[in-house]
């Protein structure tokens, strides 16, 4: 919960006239502002000791694009040509780089890519993919709950089967759900005993 001034919910007045006021004139918080748990804080509140938000922005959008860059990287020596052109060709059609604008946006793009970038790393375990699942899920749910969830499973585990089919791994259709459903189960139940 946050209290705050909002001068009986006057939506003629801006935040920084309701914030001047109740500087100025002492006002009492008169409103809560109920927010789900947000795991950002716990970086976002030492990143404020030194930065503004303009500048926070700025950080996560260079860490969002060098993780992309070394995602490129890895799947390049893999050969995953196509791939790298198709994940920046669809980072560009969703404006990825607003993802570090807005900050709720921001945690599960990061762990998709840097669960991508382990997954590719990792993609000669299977076992190690499916532990992967299941920190995605931890993580996505402890920083983030409520925007694009998905992303940080669908991205990786598609750019593990890419590779997979490239290097003829896949295995029979039967397998292949099967392995997907534990993986899937995995990050959802990850998911949901975080929540």
């Amino acid at each position: 919960m946050a209290p705050f001034y909002s001068d009986g919910m006057d939506l003629d007045k801006s935040v920084t006239e309701l914030l001047q006021e109740r500087i100025v004139s002492e006002r009492e918080a008169d409103t809560v502002y109920d927010r789900y748990w947000h795991g950002m804080i716990l970086i976002l509140k030492p990143l404020f000791l030194l930065f503004t938000l303009q500048h926070i922005r700025w950080i996560f959008t260079g860490v969002l694009v060098s993780c992309m860059m070394v995602l490129t990287v890895l799947l390049v020596r893999r050969k995953q040509y196509l791939t790298s052109v198709l994940l920046w060709l669809g980072a560009v059609a969703v404006q990825f780089w607003m993802a570090a604008m807005c900050i709720e946006y921001f945690p599960v793009f990061l762990i998709a890519v840097l669960i991508s970038i382990t997954m590719v790393l990792a993609e000669e375990k299977r076992k190690r993919i499916i532990s992967l699942c299941i920190v995605s899920g931890v993580c996505v749910a402890f920083f983030d709950f409520l925007t694009t969830e998905t992303l940080a499973f669908v991205l990786p585990i598609a750019l593990v089967y890419g590779i997979w089919q490239s290097k003829g791994k896949i295995r029979s259709i039967k397998e292949e759900v099967w392995y997907l459903m534990k993986a899937g189960s995995g990050w959802l139940g990850a998911y949901f005993f975080t929540y």
